[in-house]
């Protein structure tokens, strides 16, 4: 940022691989004479993709499940994986 312009926009995580979404965003970066920052597709990762390996490869591990009827905490820590 130069003082109080933003100059450019980085966009990342699964919903940057929205072809619809990024060209949304090119164009009103451009009108804004912002810059826009996207990796490639392949390199946008899906977090929930990512919970959902590391869920299955504990389980796999010999750990219990979770209740299908848990809430979701995100501020709750990962203290121990089991592989």
């Amino acid at each position: 940022m130069r003082g109080d312009r933003t100059t450019d926009l980085i966009v990342g995580g699964g919903v940057a691989a929205t072809r619809r979404l990024r060209e949304l965003l090119a164009e009103r970066a451009e009108a804004a004479g912002v810059g826009l920052r996207t990796p490639r597709p392949a390199l946008c990762t899906d977090n929930g993709a990512m919970i959902a390996v590391l869920g299955a490869a504990v389980v796999t591990a010999g750990g219990r499940p979770s209740p299908s009827d848990m809430g979701a905490d995100s501020r709750l820590p990962v203290e121990r994986i089991l592989w």
